[in-house]
This record gives structure tokens, sequence and C-alpha cells, in this order.
């Protein structure tokens, strides 16, 4: 994949983040690091105010290394980035062009993420079941601060379905559809059901 289709891939989704605050970016890689985008795309997902968090334009360098070090910060601390996960947030602030694509790839996987657990209950063909959880990208609260935060567990989306197609087929039908998440994340409203529809899925996939 060639840098500007990237460029031009995170820019739409970056803009499909800014819809509720009518954001709009036309290069995400400059545009990231002008005015307010960087602290809205921060809210998008954190769903509160930043305050802390303003304008990056007329900034001094070390005031943008900064700026970038509270996001990636906030990013962690909401389990939106892994806290594993190396940032060079200097690197950053100086629009380093991988770096910056590094970072918002990594962003971006947490909402496929998202997208892939809900697509079992989007493609119903039942319109009430469809519409029983509304896909909303921005929490409508702060999730719970968690008391003994820890390193995220490294996520695998193949291992984590392999894991629950052993289980369906283990387990007896009639019993109560239940998933026991091992990742630590905030869960969404409705996140329970919506993986129950995954997990029906696997369970008629396995005969």
């Amino acid at each position: 994949m060639s840098t500007q289709t990237r460029i031009n891939g995170f820019t739409a989704w970056m803009n499909v983040r800014l819809l509720e605050v009518n954001g709009h970016v036309n290069n995400v890689l400059r545009d990231l690091f002008q005015g307010k985008n960087m602290k809205l795309l921060l809210e998008s997902f954190t769903g509160k105010p930043i305050k802390r968090f303003e304008s990056l334009d007329d900034l001094t360098q070390q005031q943008i290394i900064t700026r970038v070090e509270w996001f990636v910060e906030e990013m962690k601390r909401h389990d939106i980035l892994p806290q594993s996960l190396h940032i060079n947030c200097r690197s950053i602030a100086l629009q380093n062009r991988d770096h910056v694509l590094d970072l918002l790839w990594n962003i971006i996987s947490h909402d496929l993420q998202f997208t892939w657990e809900r697509s079992n209950q989007l493609i119903h063909t039942d319109d009430k079941v469809v519409c029983s959880v509304p896909f909303k990208w921005t929490p409508v609260t702060q999730p719970p601060e968690k008391k003994q935060p820890g390193p995220r567990p490294a996520f695998s989306l193949l291992g984590r379905l392999d894991a629950l197609s052993n289980k369906a087929h283990s387990e007896d039908p009639q019993e109560r559809i239940t998933l026991s998440d091992k990742t630590e994340k905030n869960p969404f409203p409705g996140e329970t059901l919506t993986e129950s529809f995954l997990y029906i899925v696997l369970i008629y996939s396995r005969g």
C-alpha cells in the first residue's frame, strides 16, 4: 500500500471520528497538528473533555511534544493503545511521517476490533436485532477507573476467535450464552449482547 493511499484512508477514518463534533481534516498528517484536531480526536475516544489539552497552534516545539505525550497517555489509560506499545512522542511531534502513520494505525486497529465485535449484529436480517444496540463510536460517559492498572495483554484476533470456536464446540448449546474476554478493555454498552451474536454464529459454524 502506497503512503498516499494510507494518508487518504487515515484521513477518511479521522473524519468519521470527528463527525459528532463537526470537525474535518483534509490531510491527516498535516491537520492533526493544527488547531484542536488532536484534542477532538482524543475526546472522540474518551467521551469527555480534556481540559488541559487545547489548540496546538502557536505552541513551542517542547509544548507540542508534551501534548503528544498527554495524547498517548490518555489513549493508553483508556485502553485504546496497548500499555506495552512504545511511542516516540518526539518524532510524532516533529511530524515524522512514518511515526505518525504508525501511531494512527495502532489507533485505527482499535476501531477495527470494535467493528468486528459488532459485525454479526450489524449484518443480521432482523431490523430489531440490528437496532437493539446502537452503533456508537464515542462513549457517553467516561469508563470507570481501574483500581490496579497493569500491562495490557497482547491481543490476538485470530487467537480469540479460535478460543471462542473451541468453546462453542465443547459447551452445551442449551447453556446460557455468555462470553468472558480475557483481555483488559472497557466494555461498550451492549457488549454482552453483541458478542452473543458471534457466539451463536460459531455454534452453527461448528455444526
